[in-house]
């Protein structure tokens, strides 16, 4: 059945991109832009995961992107929102004249992710992958500087390099539907998926590995993980938070299409295998460099790659494993989008990213160090967020496999946890070294509200997971074959 959600949701962002190129003299209208389109993404969202709905074939709704759609919604509205406060901030002052880019690519941004989510195609996921790489290069190039250019140009060669591992993977994908079937199987994730054990299981195995390596380096997943830091620590933080908080969601859920492949196939103990390696060294290399990060964003990027590697844990397990993975993409969205927000604040208040810089911030900003505590409190899956069960969950799944993982595992999630804990409580306790620079009057209300329901609505689903999502996940994790 076509819908008229699935193109309002492409079609919108670029109309309204080019409406800004044409009217950037009126400053301030922008913004507006990017709040209605907030609202209209969120409106087609719901639509679209109660009515699973398909556009010409290439692009669709189904029980596995929707609940990536949903997430999308929320944490763009809520950035949307913040980008009022973070944009009329006097530290912002000096790059109010370029502000209108930032909407721009973010629009363009958003567009690469829904198309990425609803690609039918491999190929037309791995265009609209490109294309996200490039829209968020220019995000994370909006101050211009050096570090900034570097950490750009690093973050572009890494995902290309991964962009071109998937490429190879897709060839060899395609040659393997030649072999084993004479042609008459396409690319299209239905097709590959109806008719997988048609596919030459040699060249479906060789296809796997860079398949995984392309979508795991915008993942953020081991070994391919060395952009997260330039990139999170360079960007405005409320790009910051929507890559963090979306861009990863979407190279998952190519990996799970590939996955979902691989099992239907009756090869899943191998992609399992392939998945459970990549997530415990995301877990090991966090835990060694989360304890040397002297810049506070880009301890929160080490976080997002330990996350990254729980969530590829739990797929590899299956089942209740996978549906864990799920549910802790949602509270780990949630949470570290208002983490990278709230890490906007203290930039503004502090003017630096170092943490010896950043003290005393509770005697400075009492909301910001709660919102700061109760983030660190959510992200190291802390009880009552929903990170908790989620954790939990793939623990317990864990330990019914092997007793020495669920140790390494544990051992590493303690690490990590240190690491925060210890560079969150240095920032907010003692007094701060400039106190007369500092002034949080330029932070009104759009400036911490957003943080403050992602929050909630993380702890609403730690003390209670509603039916609907629940059904959703349960029909996600049918829909993978498990």
């Amino acid at each position: 059945m076509t819908s008229l959600m699935i193109p309002l949701l492409l079609i919108t962002p670029l109309a309204l991109a080019l409406t800004i190129l044409f009217v950037k003299p009126l400053r301030g209208l922008h913004i507006y832009f990017t709040l209605l389109y907030s609202v209209i993404h969120l409106a087609a969202s719901i639509y679209l995961a109660n009515f699973h709905e398909m556009y010409y074939h290439y692009f669709e709704a189904d029980n596995l992107n929707t609940i990536f759609l949903l997430v999308l919604s929320v944490v763009f509205i809520a950035v949307a929102v913040y980008s009022i406060s973070f944009f009329s901030h006097k530290q912002e002052e000096k790059h109010v004249d370029r502000s209108w880019k930032y909407h721009v690519f973010l629009l363009l941004f958003v567009d690469s992710l829904d198309g990425i989510l609803l690609s039918s195609h491999i190929g037309m996921l791995w265009v609209f992958l490109e294309a996200s790489t490039l829209f968020s290069a220019m995000l994370i190039y909006y101050y211009t500087g050096k570090s900034a250019l570097e950490a750009t140009w690093k973050y572009i060669f890494i995902c290309s390099i991964g962009i071109s591992f998937a490429f190879i993977g897709i060839i060899l994908l395609s040659i393997g539907c030649i072999g084993g079937s004479g042609g008459e199987i396409s690319l299209f994730w239905d097709s590959l998926n109806n008719n997988a054990r048609l596919i030459n299981p040699f060249w479906l195995k060789m296809a796997f590995p860079f398949l995984l390596l392309g979508f795991g380096t915008k993942m953020g997943l081991a070994p391919m993980q060395n952009w997260l830091p330039d990139a999170y620590a360079e960007s405005p933080a409320p790009a910051t938070a929507l890559i963090s908080a979306t861009l990863v969601n979407a190279a998952f859920i190519g990996v799970l299409r590939v996955h979902k492949v691989m099992i239907m196939a009756g090869l899943g103990f191998y992609s399992n295998t392939l998945l459970m390696i990549m997530g415990f060294m995301s877990l090991l290399i966090p835990a060694v460099f989360i304890l040397r990060s002297k810049n506070y964003k880009r301890m929160l990027a080490y976080s997002s790659v330990e996350h990254m590697g729980i969530v590829a844990i739990g797929t590899s397990i299956g089942g209740v494993g996978l549906f864990a993975a799920l549910l802790h993409t949602i509270g780990h969205s949630l949470v570290k989008a208002a983490f990278f927000l709230n890490s906007g604040n203290i930039f503004c208040l502090f003017r630096s990213k170092r943490i010896k810089d950043v003290t005393g911030l509770l005697k400075v900003s009492p909301a910001n160090a709660w919102l700061w505590v109760a983030s660190f409190v959510g992200i190291c899956a802390f009880p009552p967020f929903v990170t908790f069960i989620s954790e939990l969950l793939i623990i317990k799944e864990l330990l019914a496999k092997s007793v020495i993982l669920t140790i390494i595992f544990c051992v590493m999630l303690t690490a990590i946890i240190y690491g925060i804990a210890r560079n969150v409580i240095s920032m907010i306790s003692g007094d701060p070294k400039k106190p007369e620079t500092l002034d949080e009057s330029g932070i009104h209300a759009t400036g911490y509200i957003p943080q403050i329901v992602l929050l909630g609505l993380a702890v609403c689903l730690g003390l209670y997971i509603p039916s609907f999502l629940i059904d959703m996940l349960n029909n996600a994790v049918k829909f993978m074959g498990e």
